[in-house]
């Protein structure tokens, strides 16, 4: 179906009329908004978007749809709800027909949606797919099923440590990828369609071919999800910390690189445990592994890739611990509970420190000043 395009009377620049009301011209639109006609499975997205651009975000949602929907089921329509400039996306909420999604908010229009969801309680909080996070909030799910598709995440990884921790993102570089800012609002009466747009305008892989990639890389989100609940949800009390006070200091050289690196694989304990010069670890790092991972092929599995080269975690490094084993290495339940034990004490002691650099209580610098790791 051909999208219809809703004209918006929440600018101040486009006053609610009675004359456009009756209009002949909007009057079936209004019906729609005002829940007087059946509108099934359409979808209505709110937007300042000029018309290019939303018609490659309908692209996008038909693709995605193709790739990941069952063969026979046909993408809800979309109808936009074109905003003026000065409109304010949180006063679409009184509607009667709210918008499902609202695409490209500004910072304050996102603070301000967050404010009404808080007010009016709703079953879940609005969530920005692509840059999940809202007023500090961070949905770690969201996150690693990007995190997982791009070879590359440590840019993604240390503006959801920033946003998390109230700091300003990393600007996107000039013709660099960015992701959409895109708000599923909650209580959307076509929720799962909201969703599905919000990931296809988020989604950094091509379409050809997205259905496979996406079933290949779901064991690698998974296990960048618990990584991310880890350090975002377990620690977030000394990241919010480590924030604060580096918002408060003058930006010690090197702080805001130690707060936004990401955990190593293997993980820090079991380093420490292998750099020991007498190699007295390496007996306890076969214990730990023998305790997490019954399974001897799966246990073999993981400590080879313990004894890899120490490096920085990412989609293309949990893809690879995700083939492991034929696949079954991150579906042990105890590894898994081991790992996001690690992680969060990790996560502690790296923001307490930053916190402690960032106050003016260390005068240590990271190794890439010259100086020691934290």
């Amino acid at each position: 179906m051909t999208p219809r395009e809703i004209p918006s009377t929440n600018s101040p620049r486009s006053p609610r009329t009675l004359a456009l009301v009756k209009s002949t011209l909007v009057v079936a639109p209004w019906l729609a908004l005002l829940g007087c006609d059946d509108r099934g499975e359409h979808l209505l997205v709110a937007t300042s978007w000029p018309r290019a651009e939303r018609a490659r975000a309908a692209r996008q949602f038909r693709d995605h749809w193709k790739s990941h929907a069952p063969a026979q089921a046909d993408p809800p329509a979309i109808d936009w709800l074109v905003l003026g400039p000065d409109s304010d996306p949180a006063r679409l909420l009184d509607r009667s027909y709210p918008p499902d999604v609202v695409l490209g908010p500004s910072e304050a229009d996102m603070g301000r949606l967050a404010d009404v969801g808080r007010t009016d309680g709703p079953t879940e909080m609005p969530i920005r797919a692509g840059r999940p996070i809202l007023k500090g909030q961070v949905d770690p799910k969201e996150s690693a099923g990007l995190m997982a598709r791009v070879a590359d995440s440590h840019p993604l990884y240390a503006n959801l440590i920033r946003r998390a921790a109230g700091l300003e993102p990393i600007p996107a570089r000039p013709g660099g990828r960015h992701l959409e800012p895109v708000v599923v609002i909650a209580g959307s009466r076509n929720i799962e369609s909201a969703r599905a747009f919000a990931t296809a305008l988020a989604d950094p892989m091509n379409s050809i071919g997205r259905d496979r990639a996406t079933e290949s890389t779901a064991p690698a989100a998974s296990f960048l999800a618990i990584m991310l609940e880890s350090i975002l949800q377990d620690a977030h009390d000394e990241l919010a910390l480590a924030g604060q006070a580096l918002e408060r200091s003058s930006r010690p050289p090197g702080a805001t690189a130690w707060l936004v690196e990401p955990p190593p694989w293997p993980p820090a304990s079991v380093s420490k445990l292998l750099e020991r010069p007498d190699q007295s670890g390496d007996a306890l790092v076969l214990r730990l592994a023998e305790s997490i991972v019954p399974d001897p092929a799966r246990r073999a599995a993981l400590v080879r890739s313990w004894l890899e080269p120490r490096r920085p975690i990412d989609g293309a490094l949990a893809r690879n611990l995700a083939a492991l084993a034929d696949g079954s290495l991150l579906s042990e339940p105890r590894l898994r509970d081991w790992l996001r034990a690690e992680w969060t004490a990790w996560a502690r002691q790296r923001f307490r420190r930053v916190a402690r650099l960032a106050a003016g209580w260390t005068s240590t610098t990271p190794d890439k000043e010259g100086g020691k790791r934290p």
